[in-house]
């Protein structure tokens, strides 16, 4: 694993040694200076901020820091370890190198037993690529002892409509699905009003009917401690409704209770699902034998839709490969044309 440089940092000749009773990441973590291999990450240690010296020691605290290619933290790229002191307010800076450009990174800290929250950060593109977009935040000075400190959060909120947009340049044959099963209802909800900003697509909801009515969504996916389809159909009939399937016996009891089609997967190994065994191309085909639509999902790329569509699958379902493409709109045009080659 490559190693990061703290900037500015003297290493202290002994540092405490130190069990924090609560998080001391009360100020979040930040990252900037994003350069086509380059990002500089900080954050400041305080288990009380509002309190001179955040009620922190005045000893120096050890900082392991680690930058991961996935949002787990299953294909760790970068790690290593800085010290906070109390002549720098206990921050930390770490430039990280040696990385890709243009794409996503999640990083986060760990201090005292204690673990931050998981940031995002995007390398810059490669000085002089042609970008299709360039879209510019800018935010002034922020109060944080009255409560206004929401700038960066809205700002990336914002990346989500940016590439939702992008996507939707696709056209009606490509709909978006709400899905996330550690959101609240309103979470949710919330999640489906973005996904239903552009009028010719309707999204798809993942299990919860009562957002699905509420964005009058174009149908939902079931997955397998949900209701049976036809229940779901009695709410609306007019859904198009699809249970999850991870075996052609599961598919067999799909159609059975009458769904409107399969989404089945994962067909290739994927970091979203890391411990579920692909199903493979082949299966792909012996579902899509029942006769039944099929949607194939988990480890999709542009490349592998052509054989995905050999064997048989209606259509295909992408998560990585269309929002951490460079470019979305022209990725999910790929897999259009690839559908239609086909």
């Amino acid at each position: 694993m490559g190693a990061g440089l703290g900037l500015l940092r003297a290493t202290p000749g002994r540092a405490a040694d130190i069990i924090f009773p609560s998080s001391p990441f009360t100020l979040g973590v930040a990252s900037g200076y994003p350069e086509p291999a380059a990002l500089v990450l900080w954050t400041r240690l305080a288990l009380e901020p509002l309190v001179p010296g955040g009620g922190m020691p005045t000893a120096a605290v050890e900082v392991e820091w680690e930058l991961a290619s996935d949002e787990g933290f299953r294909q760790i790229q970068r790690r290593g370890r800085i010290y906070a002191t109390a002549d720098w307010a206990h921050s930390v800076h770490v430039e990280v190198t040696g990385l890709t450009a243009a794409r996503d990174y999640w990083y986060r800290f760990t201090s005292g037993g204690q673990r931050s929250p998981v940031g995002r950060a995007r390398t810059a593109a490669e000085r002089g690529a042609a970008l299709p977009e360039l879209r510019l935040g800018v935010a002034s000075c922020q109060h944080y002892e009255s409560g206004h400190y929401a700038a960066y959060r809205a700002m990336a909120d914002d990346d989500l409509d940016l590439i939702v947009g992008q996507l939707a340049t696709a056209g009606p044959a490509l709909t978006f699905h709400a899905r996330g099963r550690t959101l609240t209802g309103l979470e949710h909800y919330r999640l489906a009003i973005r996904l239903s900003a552009h009028p010719s697509i309707r999204p798809t909801v993942n299990d919860r009917l009562d957002v699905a009515l509420a964005v009058h969504a174009g149908g939902v996916q079931l997955g397998r401690g949900s209701l049976p389809p036809a229940e779901a159909r009695r709410l609306n009939a007019g859904w198009w409704i699809g249970r999850s399937v991870h075996s052609i016996d599961e598919a067999r009891s799909a159609l059975a209770e009458g769904a409107d089609y399969l989404l089945a997967g994962p067909v290739y190994a994927t970091a979203t699902h890391p411990a579920a065994a692909p199903l493979g191309v082949e299966q792909v085909a012996e579902i899509a034998g029942l006769g039944l639509p099929v949607i194939a999902i988990g480890g999709v790329t542009p490349g592998r839709v052509r054989d995905l569509r050999t064997a048989g699958a209606h259509g295909v379902a992408a998560i990585r490969a269309l929002w951490d493409a460079t470019d979305p709109a022209r990725a999910a045009q790929e897999m259009l044309i690839a559908m239609d080659d086909t």
